[in-house]
């Protein structure tokens, strides 16, 4: 319903109440975020209005690749402090993006757009943002790619954008499962499950998310879900530099 892939939800679901390191929680999420990508996808190409935009993907999906290697290899590098510092940003510049951006009064008709290259470059660089944040955060990318693509390509709306975002992040997500595998990083059990999950919930988001007058509820409730979900990082943070008693 919101374009994202669940990574949101389910790193801090993973490190907060599993006790699974932050690193192995945004690994482990990312299973769950490629099974929602992927189920959505499949759903929304199958629907009687499918939202998504083939000339957008062309530019997405190439440079979202690029971007998902130019994270994983920053993911290496990277302290879970400043992870968590990263994720706060990161989530409340996308949420005062989905909550403040121009809003349509009628949702265009996405499979019709026709990108100039000035606009397709833009979307480009929205893909390498989303393809980055895939493997250093664990989430499908979709916090940046929705928020991305509604300020640089309105005609989008927000459908189109949640759908290319979903799109996406299958793809995006593929790759950084693969990476991190090698590394060992996937709690795999916990991973399975979330992934089985998924699959179920993001047929029913999509179809949910196509009703008249959902989709404005939706872009609300993702604007909420990042502020809160970046107040609760925050709050980490600012335990983890109280001195020890």
């Amino acid at each position: 319903m919101l374009g994202v892939g669940g990574g949101l939800f389910a790193t801090p679901l993973l490190h907060f109440g599993c006790g699974l390191r932050l690193r192995r929680a945004v690994a482990t999420s990312l299973v769950l975020v490629f099974a929602t990508a992927f189920s959505a996808t499949v759903t929304e190409l199958f629907h009687a209005e499918p939202a998504l935009s083939l000339p957008a993907l062309l530019w997405l999906v190439p440079s979202g690749l690029v971007g998902a290697q130019a994270g994983f290899a920053l993911s290496r590098r990277v302290s879970g402090r400043k992870l968590r510092a990263i994720f706060v940003v990161v989530l409340l510049v996308a949420a005062y993006r989905v909550l403040w951006a121009a809003r349509p009064e009628v949702e265009p008709a996405a499979g019709a757009l026709d990108l100039s290259l000035a606009a397709g470059l833009r979307v480009a660089a929205v893909g390498f943002g989303g393809g980055l944040v895939a493997p250093l955060l664990g989430i499908g990318g979709g916090l940046l790619v929705v928020p991305g693509l509604l300020l640089t390509v309105p005609e989008l709306g927000y459908l189109g954008a949640r759908a290319c975002s979903m799109a996406l992040a299958s793809v995006t997500s593929l790759r950084s499962v693969w990476l991190c595998s090698r590394g060992g990083d996937i709690d795999l059990p916990r991973g399975g499950w979330l992934g089985f999950g998924a699959l179920v919930g993001a047929v029913a988001g999509v179809s949910a998310v196509h009703r008249p007058g959902w989709a404005g509820g939706a872009r609300i409730l993702l604007g909420v879900v990042l502020v809160l979900v970046a107040l609760r990082m925050a709050l980490d943070l600012l335990r983890s530099r109280r001195p020890a008693p």
